[in-house]
């Protein structure tokens, strides 16, 4: 199975309005080119668009880690 690499939220009110400052946040996870499974078609566009996959690899937040932080944090599953 492939793995995201980076996941994005920007936050609203019910009436679509953001906050002040900082509504967007956008988390990059670890990714490894030489064990991660990935469309290699994709990996040129990739590097041509910005994506660092050693730095990825290096500085990315581990995924599981941060699903079962996400989870428990009330922001995916609050009322």
């Amino acid at each position: 199975m492939m793995k995201f690499m980076q996941i994005g939220f920007t936050f609203m009110d019910e009436a679509g309005n953001e906050p002040p400052q900082y509504w967007t946040w956008k988390f990059k996870f670890k990714f490894d080119l030489t064990e991660d499974m990935y469309a290699g078609d994709s990996v040129g566009l990739l590097v041509n668009s910005g994506i660092d996959f050693e730095r990825h690899e290096r500085q990315g937040i581990d995924p599981y880690e941060f699903a079962e932080l996400l989870t428990v944090s009330g922001v995916v599953l609050s009322a």
